[in-house]
């Protein structure tokens, strides 16, 4: 997004406002997306943190 912000910063005033209020609306997006993703995540460890399996005890042989 910083690239876009400075992209931004260099054109012509009458330009500048327009270009801004767009490159902000794609940063949310992203960073909407982002968020999303990473609770996706999240919820899938926190499946595998809480699956269980019962295993039998058994004796190890060498």
């Amino acid at each position: 997004m910083s690239l876009f912000n400075q992209i931004g910063q260099v054109l012509p005033e009458k330009e500048r406002d327009g270009y801004l209020k767009l490159a902000a609306a794609l940063g949310k997006t992203y960073a909407d997306r982002f968020d999303e993703s990473v609770a996706a995540i999240t919820d899938y460890l926190m499946h595998l943190a809480s699956d269980k399996m019962e295993l039998e005890a058994g004796i190890l042989t060498a």
